[in-house]
């Protein structure tokens, strides 16, 4: 008598039917992690600003100076943002890709009692058009939205 013997292991059809399942699901996860990249750099980006702007609203009531900041698309090396008093101290740059929607060329001075100079609206766009903003009240108050 013979017994019936067991195979162990995956067939060929098995094997191909996982790999497509898998392919197709990578296939539809790859735009949606694209698009989640571009909306956390866009994020980064807002609160970079608005940590450069409460560190500049720092250091302007500790120090006693008053500090000024300029948003504008870097051409001459000084960066998107930068901070300078006469010349520039600090520069930053914007993610690749994340843009001034407006706010470029404005600038405000936070004097030494930690308030700006005016209220100011910086908004940041991705390529998608998704945008950001930083909203720094004439308290030196810095939100994100």
């Amino acid at each position: 008598m013979s017994v019936p013997r067991r195979s162990a292991g995956f067939s060929l059809i098995e094997l191909l039917i996982v790999v497509s399942i898998t392919g197709v699901l990578f296939a539809m996860s790859v735009p949606a992690y694209r698009n989640y990249m571009r909306s956390s750099a866009l994020k980064s980006a807002s609160h970079e600003i608005a940590s450069s702007i409460q560190n500049l609203r720092s250091r302007a009531m500790s120090t006693r100076e008053t500090q000024t900041i300029h948003f504008a698309i870097d051409s001459s090396g000084a960066g998107d943002f930068h901070v300078h008093n006469g010349t520039v101290t600090n520069h930053w740059d914007l993610p690749r890709d994340i843009t001034y929607a407006t706010g470029s060329g404005a600038g405000f001075t936070i004097s030494t009692d930690g308030r700006a100079s005016s209220s100011q609206y910086i908004i940041l766009k991705d390529p998608t058009g998704q945008r950001d903003t930083v909203s720094i009240q004439l308290s030196g108050i810095v939100l994100v939205r």
